[in-house]
């Protein structure tokens, strides 16, 4: 059994075992797309994925899978299968069905409408993609109690969660990788084009990683290949963490803002004046996937 933990404790995130995850999800720039969870009684506990879309040919796809939870477990990792064969109506024979181990899906829920899931493709010309879902559908006599955020701030060393994080909001997707340490950010293959720091924003790419694109807002930013994640103060005194990046002209900024040691916010400037536009906005909520 192989399931991330995704830090409940620093983050506030839905235990599965409370069974509030159970729903429908979908993104809404995804029309037609998304994915039916549920939490389902017995020793042990086990979570229910379904996730509905369309294969390279544009044909119905289904993917299906469950594992077993344990009390306290805010996130699972969830082998699927890709079911195919049968035919409608009465010509319907379960001799004629072929599954297909496709992958895994990585699901986590920040709160009671959202919904982070991280799809792990086996499939040739079926990729790999991290989604950023929303809540269709409540259940009948379950009211979803948020988890509680948490009150202490970040830890003054870093010690964010290691690994790539993503976040989409809107058309606008985020990517980077935070290393082992949990102190810097650094380039990887695991986002787009190994940059540090990837986003996209209507087929626009953004890097800030020292890698022009005269074509975004952000064309002109300058950075070593490893950002320093470091403790900062607000006015008000409130510590966070954030990783911050800009060239000498100012042109662009690039800004991750660590809420906890497991949630932050990105954001991206034309210029670092107040009236600099955003190349994306507002901020992108980012969590770890993996």
């Amino acid at each position: 059994r192989d399931v991330y933990r995704f830090g409940f404790e620093s983050t506030g995130a839905l235990e599965l075992d409370n069974g509030f995850a159970t729903g429908q999800w979908y993104n809404p720039a995804r029309d037609g797309e998304g994915f039916y969870i549920e939490i389902i009684k017995g020793s042990p506990m086990q979570i229910g994925i379904a996730m509905y879309s369309y294969d390279a040919q544009g044909n119905q796809l289904w993917l299906v899978g469950n594992v077993a939870i344990e009390d306290g477990d805010t996130g699972a990792t969830v082998p699927v299968f890709l079911i195919e064969g049968p035919v409608w109506g009465t010509e319907y024979d379960p001799a004629d069905k072929d599954t297909t181990q496709f992958g895994t899906i990585a699901v986590r829920f920040p709160t009671c409408d959202s919904a982070l899931f991280n799809v792990q493709s086996n499939v040739q010309g079926l990729e790999s993609g991290s989604y950023s879902e929303v809540r269709i559908t409540e259940i009948v006599g379950m009211d979803c109690i948020e988890p509680t955020p948490p009150d202490s701030p970040p830890p003054p060393d870093g010690g964010v969660t290691s690994g790539m994080w993503t976040g989409q909001s809107g058309d606008s997707e985020v990517c980077f990788f935070v290393n082992e340490e949990g102190n810097k950010i650094i380039e990887t293959d695991e986002c787009d084009q190994g940059k540090a720091f990837s986003a996209e924003i209507d087929g626009v790419e953004i890097d800030i990683d020292g890698h022009q694109n005269p074509e975004s807002c952000i064309s002109s930013v300058i950075c070593d290949a490893a950002w320093d994640i470091e403790q900062k103060t607000d006015g008000s005194g409130v510590s966070y963490l954030q990783v911050i990046c800009a060239n000498d002209a100012g042109e662009g900024i690039g800004q991750v803002i660590f809420d906890s040691s497991s949630k932050g916010r990105a954001r991206s400037y034309e210029n670092t004046g107040a009236e600099g536009r955003m190349c994306y906005g507002p901020d992108v909520d980012v969590f770890p996937v993996q």
